[in-house]
């Protein structure tokens, strides 16, 4: 593998082995998970030391496989950011389902070429399912093909959303959005991790 223009495919699949492996962490970790564990950035944003500890996990999985890439990460702002290839890790997405025992959080990797995604892997932890893709690949999960809904108009549509938790400011204009949306499509689903909204969009 080239360090200047690696195989994407090849690469795809080595971070598929991490993110299922780190999927296997942190599923152990949520049955040992005690309250004083539990981390508070924000009113309801929070942290553990698993997302942490599979964040380091992540890095030390990716740095030897393609050495040329620096990180965007969300825990350690610490790692270094390079020109041109950059591994870009949420290590648990859908913290506060893992806190709370809610079966939908996921580990989601890029990696950036110019700040342009050109590989993307989603483990969605607790069904098994691996979603992945990496440029001019086309879009897999679990080794089959996927592809987006037929779908063609908002009646035909069921829609996936997160709601606000940062900025109380937009929680009524929210709710008009939403009130909308779930009287024109087929519904609204809010698992509470977006890696797994976009992965779902993904496969229909």
């Amino acid at each position: 593998m080239s360090l200047t223009t690696p195989d994407l495919e090849a690469l795809c699949e080595r971070v598929q082995v991490a993110s299922m492996r780190v999927g296997a962490y942190i599923r152990e970790e949520q049955k040992k998970l005690k309250q004083h564990q539990i981390e508070q950035k924000g009113r309801s944003n929070f942290v553990t030391h698993v997302d942490k500890q599979a964040e380091q996990y992540f890095v030390d999985a990716l740095t030897p496989i393609f050495p040329e890439a620096g990180f965007i990460t969300e825990e350690d702002h610490t790692r270094e950011r390079k020109s041109r290839w950059n591994w870009v890790i949420d290590p648990l997405d859908g913290t506060t389902n893992f806190i709370h025992g809610v079966p939908f959080f996921a580990t989601s990797v890029a990696l950036l070429r110019d700040d342009v995604p050109v590989l993307g892997v989603i483990y969605e932890i607790n069904m098994d399912e691996c979603f992945y893709a990496w440029e001019n690949g086309g879009a897999w999960m679990n080794g089959k093909k996927i592809t987006c809904s037929n779908a063609t108009t908002l009646a035909e549509s069921l829609i996936g959303t997160g709601f606000p938790y940062s900025d109380s400011d937009t929680q009524e204009t929210y709710m008009r959005l939403f009130t909308h949306l779930q009287n024109a499509s087929h519904g609204m689903r809010r698992p509470g991790s977006a890696a797994t909204d976009m992965a779902y969009v993904a496969c229909g």
